[in-house]
């Protein structure tokens, strides 16, 4: 499996997660500088964004 099709995977796993859910998990790691946060949060915005209406989405982006 190439490292593209795991974090294709990573996401959509994520996207089973609620949009509340997601939305907690990326302000926890917004504090989180380690690599793997850096990666999860990525996937948990992918995630979010895939689920969101764009204005909503950008809404709690700038949010943040």
């Amino acid at each position: 499996m190439t490292a593209n099709e795991i974090y294709k995977q990573m996401i959509a796993t994520a996207e089973k997660l609620s949009i509340g859910e997601l939305k907690s998990q990326v302000a926890k790691m917004m504090g989180d500088n380690s690599e793997t946060a850096g990666t999860m949060f990525n996937v948990m915005l992918t995630a979010l964004e895939n689920k969101m209406p764009e204005a909503e989405y950008v809404a709690f982006c700038e949010s943040l």
